[in-house]
């Protein structure tokens, strides 16, 4: 019988250290207690359980205690577990914790009645929310992916008190202690595998989250002790034959756990060096580095920053896809070097073979992460450096050196010029090369989710520079114009119709003269429905039929999420002077559904739309609304949110930026009213005033009086960027005060 087997051939598997404190009792012998409460199975379970490495809390001193969580943000928690002399706990989750304190006596009794008081089954498991008692914080918080339930209840089985395991248990499943139509020994399995995935889950999740915050000492601890693990649960599966084989899936998330390994202890090893990072903060932006850079000549400069990618640290933070080592600080540097760093970046991806601090998942909940190799990352600025990404994709380092070697002489523009006369390259070469050459020449866009800006930023109030493909246009430029629409035309017919779209704006900016066909044609894509700048580029060409697409595109989706988002409405401030855009403009400042009027969209209002007069009277007559819309609760935890609904618009949000913390009580909240969410969007507005929604009413009437006189006094200065449609790579639409 499968279950028994996996549970013998624990048994009788060899002992094996593990790096992490075994607890003294870990192999002491155990008899199960009796139990009416709980399945007959479960004390064999519980059993194969700790055999399999289950921290046993047997002899420890149940105490408030702080440790570090080991999660992605490695915080310092106050929870409970069992303290042991030698300066470790046992926690609720079944791993061993180095102590960072020590404090009170706790009541186990008690706390597993909050435990189960906390409505353990919501959302189908137990799961922290906002609703979560901050009395059971010091359980949840341990919670790293894997449900901490059989870990919990096989450390009070182990501790022979069968009731208070009962009681957990049974909240767990609903108020069944076990299923009649599952054959015993089925169920047995079923919960020894279900028990040890969600151990190790934990566990591992714990290692990748000491790794992420350069926490060596304990990655390699974690580490250790999940090779040990791991090799145990796989032997007693591959023992079973075939049934026990087709389990190891069960356990794949373990896979990069040498590789994670592997490097803590390399980093361990290697003296710290001068200069270098000695720790890293995870943001909204990336890795920021703590000690300052101080530049140097290029080719030092290369060397120090390829050695300074194994820092980088990002998290999974956007779904679907995955994040992009390129964009953070260090990488940015390399590009901003130039070709002076391909060379460098060569011989590191034939010889670099280190991690970066980065974690890869396939979604932000998924168990399965995956390290992200330094040599990943130079692939990505290779791609980007070389203007090719499909070679660098589809070449060893070798070839990659070859091909550099016949290419390098030819400049960007040239590559780039020869990528998009390849019938044979892909359709986002063409693209990319395409936006290459018409680009202004003072932006770079960044690698990422959405292409954006690099420094030098574009100014609005300098003139405009030449495109980056400019000097193509003596050798080639007849050939580059009648390339694009053939492209347009290409990608069009073979459905790739956002392609399509991006290059006919390319076009327009390459030759504005010759460009109207594409736009044309482009336009009859439903595609290029989330490509809003066509219409835009087609205005500005005096296309008779433009405007008026434009403007009954706006009153078909007013009601509805613009597809474009904010660029549909570039004309508004593009153009204001036209009196079909003008007569746009107060048609939606007056409609009550239109989706991103300050009357409406209070949370994340779009700052860009107070260039345009009839919008910004509505934002002013909505400074005056005391209308009360909903609520701005801090919780327990000191987190700032609010929740509102208004016009069939219902939202809520934690907020990011920095509050005054006490004044508004934890536990406490307070009215929401129109006008106060409108200001504490605006309040980020440059030069406005300052506005805390956590502040006192009078406060808050004070402050948005200020906002209000700030608008009306600087009307006449609000300008919206970018101002014309060759500037639309310099950023996305924002607004700035006129000098």
């Amino acid at each position: 019988m499968w279950p028994f087997v996996v549970i013998l051939g624990l048994a009788a598997a060899p002992i094996t250290r593990a790096a992490l404190p075994e607890p003294p009792n870990q192999h002491k012998p155990w008899t199960p207690p009796e139990s009416k409460q709980l399945p007959e199975y479960m004390s064999a379970a519980v059993a194969a359980l700790f055999e399999a490495g289950l921290a046993d809390p047997r002899g420890g001193v149940y105490r408030e205690i702080e440790v570090l969580s080991g999660d992605w943000s490695n915080r310092r928690v106050k929870t409970r577990g069992w303290v042991f002399p030698e300066g470790f706990a046992v926690c609720w989750n079944g791993l061993v914790y180095r102590t960072l304190s020590v404090g009170e006596p706790g009541d186990l009794d008690m706390d597993v009645q909050r435990i189960i008081a906390s409505d353990p089954k919501k959302n189908g498991d137990f799961t922290k929310d906002a609703t979560t008692p901050p009395e059971v914080s010091f359980w949840f918080d341990l919670e790293l992916r894997g449900s901490m339930v059989p870990a919990s209840t096989a450390l009070l089985l182990r501790l022979n008190r069968p009731d208070l395991a009962g009681a957990l248990w049974r909240a767990y499943q609903g108020g069944d202690s076990e299923s009649p139509q599952i054959h015993p020994a089925e169920a047995q399995s079923f919960w020894f595998r279900t028990a040890s995935r969600d151990w190790l889950i934990t566990a591992f999740h714990r290692l990748a989250g000491h790794f992420l915050n350069a926490d060596d000492r304990d990655a390699v601890e974690v580490g250790e002790s999940l090779v040990a693990w791991g090799d145990r649960l796989r032997a007693s599966m591959r023992k079973d034959g075939p049934r026990g084989i087709a389990r190891l899936s069960d356990i794949d998330f373990l896979n990069p756990v040498p590789e994670f390994l592997s490097d803590a202890r390399r980093r361990l090893g290697v003296p710290a060096k001068s200069g270098r990072p000695s720790s890293i903060a995870i943001e909204a932006g990336g890795v920021q580095i703590h000690d300052p850079f101080q530049p140097s000549p290029p080719r030092v400069a290369v060397a120090e920053l390829i050695d300074r990618l194994e820092d980088i640290a990002i998290r999974k933070g956007t779904n679907p896809g995955s994040e992009d080592c390129s964009t953070q600080p260090v990488a940015v540097e390399l590009l901003k070097l130039g070709e002076e760093a391909v060379e460098p970046l060569l011989d590191a991806l034939q010889n670099d073979r280190r991690l970066t601090r980065s974690l890869e998942s396939d979604r932000e909940w998924s168990i399965h992460v995956r390290p992200v190799w330094v040599y990943d990352v130079v692939k990505r600025l290779l791609g980007i450096l070389l203007d090719a990404p499909d070679v660098v994709a589809r070449s060893s380092p070798t070839e990659l050196r070859q091909w550099w070697e016949q290419n390098k002489a030819k400049g960007r523009g040239s590559r780039r010029f020869e990528r998009l006369a390849d019938d044979a390259a892909s359709p986002e070469t063409w693209v990319k090369s395409a936006e290459f050459l018409a680009r202004r020449s003072d932006v770079v866009p960044m690698p990422g989710w959405i292409d954006g800006p690099s420094l030098p930023a574009c100014d609005p109030s300098q003139p405009r520079p030449p495109l980056a493909g400019e000097a193509m246009r003596r050798l080639h430029g007849r050939e580059v114009a009648e390339l694009m629409p053939r492209r347009v035309r290409t990608l069009a017919e073979s459905n790739h119709p956002d392609e399509a779209c991006r290059i006919a704006f390319a076009a327009y900016l390459w030759e504005p003269e010759s460009a109207l066909p594409s736009l044309q044609f482009a336009s009859r894509n439903r595609g290029c429905a989330r490509y809003p700048l066509i219409l835009a580029a087609r205005i500005a060409l005096h296309d008779p039929l433009a405007l008026k697409e434009w403007a009954d595109s706006i009153r078909v989706t007013v009601a509805r999420q613009l597809p474009g988002g904010l660029w549909d409405l570039a004309p508004l401030w593009m153009y204001p002077d036209n009196p079909v855009i003008a007569q746009t403009a107060q048609w939606l400042a007056d409609r009550s559904g239109f989706p991103l009027s300050p009357a409406i969209k209070l949370a994340g209002t779009d700052a860009a739309l107070l260039a345009v007069p009839a919008i910004r009277r509505v934002a002013l007559k909505k400074l005056a609304d005391s209308t009360v819309i909903g609520r701005v609760t801090r919780d327990a935890a000191g987190a700032l949110g609010y929740r509102y609904a208004y016009h069939g618009v219902t939202d809520e949000d934690k907020l990011d930026r920095e509050e005054d913390a006490g004044r508004l009580a934890r536990g406490r909240s307070q009215k929401l009213r129109m006008k106060d969410l409108l200001a504490w969007e605006l309040t980020g507005v440059q030069g406005a005033p300052k506005f805390m929604l956590d502040w006192p009413a009078s406060e808050r009437n004070a402050a948005i009086q200020a906002i209000a006189k700030y608008i009306e006094t600087n009307a006449h200065r609000f300008r919206a960027k970018p101002a014309r449609l060759e500037d639309v790579a310099c950023s996305l639409p924002a607004v700035y005060l006129a000098p």
